[in-house]
């Protein structure tokens, strides 16, 4: 028997990427013959994926299909003659992205696809409580909830800073429309305004791939008091990355669409007290830590914000309780799952 993951591409950095590749060392670790089947490779990752174009399976063999849009092995996947079975990582609603070619089709053909699962896989795997009741709404039997799993590396314990003037806002994500970036803008200036004139928000994520919407966001921002202290760096590092998290007083996310979200996890891990607005998979991934926003009051939110930082130890309570959740996603429990799941595909 053997394992094998199947996506159109196997990316760097991107979560469902991240999620194959952790998938695949775990396998790995446990002794099963495994591999990784795409259509495109970066080059980076690309000694850990051979061809789906070489692809032959035999009967006993699983495959996990990774579907979160229009995908061109899809109809190549669901007639191959062994155990199949989906990983749903969602499809943001293509209506975010009017005027956006290919994202527009991409995730609009996505959405039609996603109609035609039912029947045509053994198991459907959702990463979140939200993404498995959207494969039951289109009929998909059974389902399974698996997050995505996470290689947080060290929890990074620390305690809140005492200074109250120069925090560092911080979001982490594609530059994409359904991220509301000028949501996240809109909160940090009136904070810059009001409450700390030395603040400063980075925004860290790829925006090449949306060049539209970024346009559109650096328009808006030039607009705004704040403009100078807003810095939007583009696709980082890993290392970048944790640079950003370390020194990171805040993260604030004002996302409408999500099907899971690894930054908020991140977050946490770097002891950062995390503000989400409740969107989609939000607030299952959230669990009961962090700071759930439910109305989109931005001189509001950023008064929250100035109050929880403002007081060490209602701002320690969060971050030890956020401290707490991630023991949910630890990597004993993602091998759990994932092996109590291929236990039951074999047994089919």
């Amino acid at each position: 028997m053997k394992v094998i993951q199947v996506m159109d591409a196997l990316d760097y950095g991107d979560a469902v990427s991240s999620h194959a590749i952790e998938i695949h060392g775990i396998l790995d670790e446990l002794g099963f013959s495994n591999e990784i089947r795409t259509i495109h490779v970066h080059e980076k990752v690309k000694h850990l994926r051979k061809s789906i174009d070489e692809l032959l399976v035999q009967k006993d063999d699983i495959i996990l299909f990774h579907f979160s849009g229009k995908s061109s092995s899809f109809d190549k996947i669901r007639k191959l003659k062994c155990k199949k079975l989906l990983i749903y990582h969602n499809i943001t609603p293509h209506e975010f992205f009017e005027g956006m070619e290919p994202h527009y089709t991409h995730c609009m053909e996505g959405r039609k696809q996603l109609l035609q699962l039912a029947g045509q896989f053994d198991m459907y795997i959702g990463d979140s409580e939200f993404n498995v009741q959207e494969l039951q709404a289109m009929g998909c039997e059974p389902t399974y909830v698996m997050p995505i799993v996470l290689e947080l590396g060290s929890i990074i314990r620390r305690t809140v800073k005492d200074a109250n003037k120069g925090r560092k806002f911080l979001f982490v994500g594609r530059v994409a429309p359904n991220k509301k970036h000028e949501d996240i803008m809109r909160v940090f200036d009136y904070y810059c305004k009001y409450i700390d004139p030395q603040a400063t928000l980075h925004l860290v994520g790829n925006y090449q791939d949306y060049l539209p919407y970024y346009e559109r966001l650096q328009s808006y921002r030039a607009g705004l008091l704040s403009r100078d202290r807003i810095l939007f760096t583009g696709k980082v590092s890993a290392e970048e990355r944790d640079h950003y998290y370390r020194n990171a007083d805040v993260l604030l996310s004002m996302s409408e669409h999500e099907g899971f979200c690894v930054p908020l996890l991140e977050s946490m891990s770097y002891g950062i007290p995390t503000f989400v607005f409740n969107c989609g998979a939000v607030k299952t991934t959230m669990g009961n830590a962090g700071v759930l926003i439910h109305e989109k009051r931005f001189e509001d939110i950023a008064e929250l914000i100035d109050a929880v930082l403002s007081d060490k130890k209602l701002a320690q309570e969060i971050i030890d309780k956020q401290y707490e959740w991630l023991n949910h996603f630890s990597r004993d429990e993602s091998v759990k799952q994932l092996v109590s799941i291929l236990e039951e595909a074999r047994s089919l």
